[in-house]
């Protein structure tokens, strides 16, 4: 980029208080490289956050699926809140509105990442744990505790969360290359046959490598 006018430009299509965050970064490079490389780390991510999303949904639908015997197991769930009914009962409506029939499996496919997540939580414990650490078959026994991986998942989550909603991550604490080798971790322990298989996609350590080698680069 070598538009003297380009800073400007990005602040007049994204906002001057959102491209001030980036003029202050670790790389202490200019802004709108800043945000250029924000926006390229994002895209990285894509990959092994949707392997990892998908695989440990479906690993832990088939968890519950054989606890409770039937596919639409949330029927049967007691530990559910209204909150978690609602969810539920929102992706249903979602099916619907696309005039598509309702399913388990749509179903499954349309609760949120945050839905799944919040079932290692600790209201969930009695009811799920016992079943869902067999969704993580591959977790060394010693880290397959209920309360480690809800933590792990819950800050994959807000990597998730932040990258879909294009907000900052050069900031992020653990860093996102802390944050992309959890979601490695987490999908060996799901299926150790999907990393090396993810390898070919994954984008993200040549983009952290581009942003760790950028210290003073011109727009």
């Amino acid at each position: 980029m070598t538009n003297p006018d380009w800073s400007q430009s990005l602040e007049q299509a994204f906002s001057k208080p959102r491209l001030a965050r980036y003029a202050i970064n670790p790389r202490k490079t200019k802004a709108a490289t800043a945000y250029a490389h924000n926006m390229l780390l994002g895209q990285a991510l894509y990959p092994c956050l949707h392997v990892l999303e998908i695989s440990l949904r479906n690993s832990m639908h088939q968890a519950l699926r054989l606890k409770y015997g039937r596919a639409d197991w949330w029927e049967d769930a007691t530990s559910f809140t209204a909150a978690d009914r609602s969810e539920i009962e929102k992706a249903r409506n979602a099916i619907k509105a696309k005039r598509h029939v309702v399913t388990p499996d749509k179903i499954v496919s349309d609760l949120s990442f945050g839905f799944w997540v919040s079932l290692l939580n600790t209201r969930h414990e009695h009811e799920f744990w016992k079943v869902l650490r067999l969704a993580f078959p591959r977790c060394p026994k010693q880290r397959r505790q209920r309360n480690d991986i809800s933590k792990i998942l819950n800050l994959i989550r807000d990597l998730r969360n932040r990258t879909a909603h294009h907000d900052a991550l050069l900031w992020l604490q653990p860093d996102i290359r802390q944050r992309h080798m959890l979601c490695l971790e987490v999908i060996g322990w799901v299926d150790p046959d999907l990393k090396p298989w993810l390898t070919q996609y994954d984008a993200f350590p040549q983009a952290w490598s581009n942003w760790i080698g950028c210290t003073a680069c011109p727009l």
